[in-house]
């Protein structure tokens, strides 16, 4: 198993983005992650590259908890910009340099509503 999600789940607030997901992905394989918008794909796809972190159960990127270190192995690349059109590349540094530190959960997104001008 390169990858490994056990229970994993995502609430924000009393909205559950994902519940109890357990599934492994072996290496030499590809792998499609298929539902209707709103399913979690998306969640669970930033919780696997350590850009935001479950709040219950984990995922295991080769044997190790997915965090800032296994952020160098694992890519999201998502079909919309991720950072916002004001921010200059301080703020996108700041963002990647405080994304795993944010109290509450949130990751990158919280440290991008923070430092929002507006």
């Amino acid at each position: 198993m390169i990858l490994g999600t056990k229970e994993a789940e995502k609430h924000y607030g009393r909205t559950r983005a994902l519940q109890g997901v357990t599934f492994d992905i072996a290496p030499g394989n590809i792998y499609a992650l298929l539902g209707p918008n709103g399913s979690g794909k998306t969640t669970w796809m930033k919780m696997a590259a350590a850009l935001v972190k479950p709040s219950a159960g984990g995922i295991l990127f080769a044997g190790t908890p997915v965090c800032a270190k296994t952020r160098a192995q694992i890519v999201y690349l998502p079909t919309e910009d991720f950072f916002y059109s004001w921010m200059r590349v301080g703020d996108v540094h700041a963002v990647n340099r405080h994304a795993g530190k944010v109290q509450g959960g949130g990751g990158a997104v919280a440290v991008c509503q923070r430092l929002s001008p507006g």
